[in-house]
């Protein structure tokens, strides 16, 4: 196994209306990363997550955050 194989990365994808942080960011490596591609039901799904990878966790976390805040200002716009 190379270490770039095993470097731990981080992913952020779109959130969902019911995700959390731990679901719209989390770390895995690059040898876990075709289990969790094969996880989603189809490659349409995968591309409409806007899946992003950061081999920095503040930056990941801070982008997480970004993109629940923008869910969250989007939700609260629909209510009106």
């Amino acid at each position: 196994m190379s270490k770039l194989n095993s470097k731990k990365v981080w992913l952020v994808r779109d959130p969902t209306p019911k995700s959390g942080l731990a679901d719209t960011y989390f770390s895995t490596t690059y040898d876990e990363l075709p289990k969790y591609i094969l996880g989603t039901s189809s490659w349409g799904q995968w591309k409409q997550e806007h899946n992003t990878f950061y081999d920095n966790e503040r930056e990941a976390k801070a982008d997480a955050e970004k993109r629940l805040a923008k869910r969250d200002k989007q939700a609260n716009y629909d209510r009106r």
